[in-house]
């Protein structure tokens, strides 16, 4: 029987991952070697989904889900590739968010 369940890593999917395990009831220890704590400042945003969104939204609890719903904002559907000094090379538009509207219900 599992009693504790050890989760490496406390970025997106770990925190993630985390969450729907203490959901399931299980204990949970999340380690992370970064040395700083509380909120970090964005310096860069991140693409999710709509799977994504379905999954965040089934595992995070009601509130937590509510927090990154709130700071979530729509971003156009683009791929860029950058060279090693972040110069854009080129840049693929996709179909426009509105049109892959996520099924969640906000």
């Amino acid at each position: 029987m599992i009693t504790r369940v050890v989760v490496i890593g406390a970025g997106l999917g770990g925190l993630t991952l985390a969450h729907a395990l203490r959901t399931a009831g299980l204990d949970v220890a999340l380690y992370e070697r970064g040395p700083r704590t509380g909120p970090q400042p964005a310096g860069y945003g991140i693409h999710i989904n709509d799977h994504g969104n379905r999954a965040l939204h089934a595992c995070l609890p009601a509130e937590n889900w509510a927090l990154f719903d709130d700071g979530s904002v729509a971003a156009p559907n683009v791929i860029r590739f950058r060279d090693q000094t972040l110069d854009v090379l080129t840049e693929l538009q996709l179909s426009s968010p509105a049109e892959n509207a996520d099924p969640i219900v906000h």
